[in-house]
């Protein structure tokens, strides 16, 4: 799998982090089951309120993973180094399902999600924050009913729908929105790349746009230094900085780099 390019620096990342225990514990997931938990499920029904799980890169297979209340979730080494799949046995529900609690979702990758139930790669009916997510292939990258998401620094592309919004609300911060959306009315934003602004309807018009996001090929969702999502390039008249949840990683312009730091620093303003 091609290297994000990123830096990515975990130590010291879930102090900063919706822990409201002093005893609060960090579960890590590995993906052939040897960590504290065997699997992400596994994890989730162990946690107690404040708890992390912290997902080491590699592949994993979901069915139905109910979110623990205030757990922090989060990709060890970023989205593309940590992926998340439909468990390809027969299931009635696949994806995460943030139901009446509060969760923290962070730099995971989510792929191919599509249930006969309608569900999303993720779902939420409670309160879901989720940053730095790339969403592909999925029938509903997310999915929200009678919840709020605040979702800042993802991608969303390929999905038949990237965000649907049955009943509930939301705010969108530097989001490339590549995909349809649906029933958004509730949903505020700014600084999102979309690809179809007239499906936005209650988002502030004047600080989002819809422009190429030029990324770096068919399958590579980085952004090229040209691209309007590149920190600089906004086309409004304030830089929104880097938009989308993978930096600039081609052309002869130097790398922009994310770190770990930069992700906590943008979840803390969330807050």
């Amino acid at each position: 799998m091609k290297s994000s390019g990123a830096v990515f620096v975990v130590v010291g990342i879930l102090s900063g982090l919706s822990l409201s225990r002093a005893d609060a514990r960090t579960w890590r997931v590995t993906p052939d089951g040897t960590g504290d938990a065997p699997n992400i499920e596994a994890a989730m029904d162990g946690c107690a309120v404040g708890d992390s799980v912290l997902v080491a890169p590699g592949e994993y297979l979901v069915a139905q993973v109910l979110l623990a209340d205030r757990v922090v979730l989060i990709g060890e080494e970023g989205p593309l180094r940590t992926r998340l799949v439909p468990d390809p046995e027969p299931t009635f529900l696949s994806g995460l399902g943030c139901w009446s609690v509060s969760a923290d979702i962070i730099g995971l990758w989510f792929d191919g999600f599509h249930s006969s139930a309608g569900w999303g790669a993720l779902n939420v009916s409670g309160v879901a924050r989720v940053t730095g997510c790339l969403f592909t292939n999925n029938m509903f990258g997310v999915t929200v009913t009678g919840g709020h998401v605040d979702a800042e620094g993802n991608t969303f592309v390929n999905n038949d729908l990237a965000i649907r919004v049955d009943w509930g609300t939301g705010v969108l911060r530097r989001n490339v929105i590549w995909d349809f959306t649906q029933g958004l009315g509730s949903i505020v934003g700014y600084c999102n790349d979309v690809l179809r602004l007239e499906d936005i309807y209650e988002m502030y018009r004047p600080i989002n746009f819809s422009l190429d996001p030029q990324f770096c090929g068919a399958n590579d969702y980085h952004l090229s230094a040209s691209s309007p999502c590149a920190p600089g390039n906004t086309p409004l008249n304030d830089d929104c900085g880097l938009i989308g949840a993978l930096p600039v990683n081609c052309s002869t312009t130097a790398v922009e780099e994310r770190t770990w730091g930069q992700i906590k620093a943008l979840y803390r303003k969330a807050r």
